[in-house]
């Protein structure tokens, strides 16, 4: 949360030092702002959508839980009635 205020007060602080108009800056302020605000929640939104478990094994098709035998949804990674993970570790890279 922090970033979405700290980012757009960078990004002016940045165009200053570069040389940008600060009578440019005081008009355009509230435009970069909000521009400079859009882009870090859509950097944010695409590290959550493919950056974050990555690496966690993920089901192919629906599975079975190893512990009650429930069969799951392909898109469940957590097993709907026993609350087991699909897997705990992992898969190693062949």
């Amino acid at each position: 949360m922090a970033g979405y205020f700290l980012v757009p007060s960078l990004v002016v602080f940045f165009a200053a030092m570069f040389g940008a108009d600060p009578k440019a800056l005081r008009a355009d302020s509230q435009f970069w702002f909000f521009v400079s605000a859009v882009a870090w929640v859509a950097v944010l939104g695409f590290c959550a959508r493919f950056l974050l478990g990555r690496s966690y094994a993920k089901p192919d098709g629906m599975w079975s839980c190893s512990n009650c035998k429930y069969l799951n949804q392909r898109y469940a990674v957590i097993c709907e009635a026993s609350k087991q993970p699909y897997a705990s570790k992992a898969l190693p890279f062949s």
